[in-house]
């Protein structure tokens, strides 16, 4: 008896082990902010890999995305690794502090009177006049405003993608 609980022990022991190891090893992106100009509402895009664009930025350890009043930013940075996401969204003031911490939208309880970071997404299009595929720029948009406004937000992301497309063969 006292042997099958000695048993017992050293297994769960493992078990234990194997699965601390097993989730310490899931796949994390680095942590990022996303700095947007105060009050602004509509659809951000963030087009990665780009050799006209910003600078890499790190603030603490964690990568910076200042986003213009257009809601686009074109940045250097490769495109993000996947994984379980760290991001941060705040609206900041003309000097660039930090005002409002954006939420979120999750399905549930919610205030009518917040603006909420909603309709996110990473993918992937080739530029109009280029369609190789090792081409192909990368990009996370989503936005920004009420819930009451989700569904005309979640239309708007999508045209808002395509007038950036199409303006990277302008450019």
């Amino acid at each position: 008896m006292l042997r099958q609980n000695m048993i017992k022990n050293k297994f769960y022991i493992l078990c234990s082990i194997f699965f601390i190891f097993l989730f310490s090893c899931r796949d994390q992106s680095e942590p990022e902010v996303f700095l947007i100009p105060e009050n602004y509402i509509g659809s951000i895009a963030i087009l990665f890999n780009q050799s006209d664009g910003k600078g890499e930025e790190y603030e603490d350890g964690k990568i910076i995305y200042r986003i213009s009043y257009d809601g686009i930013l074109k940045t250097k940075f490769q495109k993000t690794s996947h994984g379980k996401l760290n991001q941060e969204y705040f609206y900041v003031n003309e000097k660039g502090i930090k005002i409002t911490k954006l939420e979120t939208y999750s399905h549930g309880d919610y205030d009518v009177n917040k603006k909420y970071i909603m309709n996110g997404e990473y993918g992937n299009f080739n530029n109009p006049d280029d369609l190789i595929d090792e081409n192909r720029i990368h990009y996370i948009l989503f936005s920004i405003g009420g819930v009451d406004n989700i569904n005309y937000l979640k239309k708007k992301n999508t045209e808002f993608l395509e007038d950036v497309r199409m303006n990277l063969t302008k450019e």
